[in-house]
């Protein structure tokens, strides 16, 4: 576990590079093309739908009142917008982005090739890095949930730049504020890198504006004494 606040406790890895992502979606790509094989789900399948279920429980699933909007950070192969879109919410009200344009490729031609009653192609997907461009467009691209299921565990694996600009994990917390409403915009993470309180640490400051919401309750182990999980998904929401 990394230690809040110190970018450099986690060794740098090729998990942390764009290169890896690429080429791991790259190769997706053409797995789907070939036999229609959706690719790994980060973290499993139980874990995507652990966070759906607590959109669902915190949001529901109405036509009377208005959709939330909901922005995937690093969003993969899409699976967890397909769960959120399955579970009822508007593919218009969905988005997706990734660095990977690989992915978004990836994310498309799942989305296309769907089988259900339902057309989600009205899910947006973009191409986007989160860290180098400026998605929210000053304060005016933000969104009711942001979800981040195992992008920032792979942003803490960064190599430290050589310039010495900020690592991208310390710029990370301030860039998903930008992007989540003030006023009861809420941040979904799932990391298995970092503990609640280690989140917390990251993304409970003056910065961001984030408060504490809670922890969604997951399958705990003990060793040598210690009670600890060794996934977790903490809910903070914006004051």
């Amino acid at each position: 576990m990394a230690e809040a606040g110190n970018s450099d406790a986690l060794p740098s890895s090729r998990l942390g590079t764009k290169e890896h992502w690429d080429s791991v979606y790259e190769r997706e790509v053409q797995t789907f093309k070939e036999i229609g094989d959706q690719g790994e789900v980060w973290f499993g399948l139980e874990s995507a739908e652990e966070m759906a279920e607590w959109v669902v429980d915190h949001y529901g699933v109405s036509s009377d009142s208005a959709y939330p909007t909901m922005l995937d950070v690093g969003c993969g192969n899409a699976h967890l917008l397909l769960l959120l879109a399955e579970s009822g919410y508007a593919p218009e009200q969905l988005t997706g982005i990734d660095y990977s344009e690989a992915s978004i490729e990836l994310s498309k031609a799942i989305i296309k090739g769907h089988e259900t009653e339902e057309d989600f192609s009205a899910i947006k997907l973009e191409t986007v890095d989160v860290i180098q461009d400026d998605y929210s467009r000053n304060g005016t691209n933000q969104f009711d949930l942001v979800l981040d299921k195992g992008t920032f565990d792979a942003i803490a694996l960064c190599p430290m730049p050589e310039n010495g600009t900020p690592h991208p994990s310390d710029i990370y917390p301030s860039r998903i504020a930008s992007l989540t409403k003030s006023n009861g915009g809420i941040f979904l993470i799932t990391s298995c890198n970092f503990t609640e309180e280690e989140l917390k640490k990251r993304f409970l400051t003056p910065q961001t504006g984030f408060e504490y919401l809670e922890n969604i309750p997951r399958q705990t182990f003990e060793f040598g004494g210690s009670v600890g999980q060794t996934i977790v998904t903490v809910a903070f929401k914006k004051k």
